[in-house]
């Protein structure tokens, strides 16, 4: 894709491609290369602040000649760095966030139940707050 002067994305509109997630337009940015697509959803939705949408197969050819005569580099600037923060290892680290995330929740809901077992049965009946007390104002 290096070599390319314009990275194509020509799917056909139909069922196969309506939920299909072009993992290609990812590499494609990471080339700093203009990118042409046909509008798939997931393209659409995702990319099309960097990728130029064509509806037609005339507009097709349209945005490959404007990308070949006048790249959107501020285009390929977005691309760049949604490529960065879209790499293995930068989805690795996200998940691994989330794993943590999910298992310090857990841990914090584990010790509050831990807490509660562990007062007195009057103090349990009414939610942590012994039977009996008060608060006293004085005026």
């Amino acid at each position: 894709a290096r070599q390319f002067d314009v990275c194509l994305m020509p799917f056909a509109m139909n069922e196969a491609t309506e939920f299909i997630n072009p993992t290609k337009a990812l590499e494609y940015m990471a080339t700093a290369t203009p990118i042409v697509s046909s509008p798939v959803p997931d393209v659409v939705s995702n990319f099309a602040s960097v990728v130029q949408i064509a509806q037609t197969h005339d507009e097709f050819i349209t945005q490959c000649r404007l990308a070949l005569e006048s790249p959107n580099q501020a285009a390929t600037e977005r691309g760049l760095k949604m490529a960065s923060e879209n790499t293995w290892e930068a989805i690795v680290g996200k998940m691994e966030d989330h794993i943590k995330l999910a298992l310090n929740e857990r841990a914090a809901t584990q010790r509050q139940k831990t807490a509660i077992s562990s007062l007195p049965a009057t103090s349990k009946a009414t939610g942590g707050v012994l039977a009996g007390s008060q608060t006293v104002v004085s005026a």
